[in-house]
């Protein structure tokens, strides 16, 4: 997130909305991989959350994550140039899915403001021994078990 912040004082959007979406994505990955699976597709991901969560905060900003995700799709694969309020945005959705994410997953911050790796480290991997039930597994097939 701090390399957005530089980048978008230069106004090189095109980057900037993409390290905005793949801290988004990162942030979505924890809560499922939290759940005991990883993604073998970005399309999947979003769709994945979800359905596995109860939570309507999360279940809402999934839709958010996937359009942004099309949007980065755009920006990489066909050339579209965002606007400055498109990425501002874009920013300030991954910023607020971070923080949703580190409440879903009960992960604090320290002092200096980051993350201890042995948190997450314990938080991805000591989490992820729920065994997913045998139906989501049939109904995610873009997904794969720990």
């Amino acid at each position: 997130m701090k390399s957005a912040k530089r980048t978008m004082e230069i106004e090189e959007y095109n980057v900037d909305e993409i390290a905005a979406y793949l801290a988004a994505f990162h942030a979505t990955r924890a809560l499922l991989y939290a759940k005991g699976y990883k993604e073998r597709s970005h399309v999947c991901l979003g769709i994945a959350v979800r359905e596995l969560y109860d939570d309507e905060a999360i279940r809402e900003h999934m839709i958010t994550f996937d359009r942004i995700r099309e949007m980065r799709h755009e920006i990489q694969y066909l050339g579209r140039e965002p606007s400055k309020e498109e990425c501002e945005f874009a920013f300030s959705f991954a910023s607020e899915l971070i923080d949703l994410v580190k409440k879903a997953l009960n992960i604090s911050e320290t002092s200096s403001g980051a993350l201890p790796s042995r948190i997450l480290l314990i938080t991805l991997s000591g989490i992820l021994l729920r065994p997913p039930t045998v139906l989501t597994a049939l109904i995610f097939p873009c997904l794969s078990q720990f």
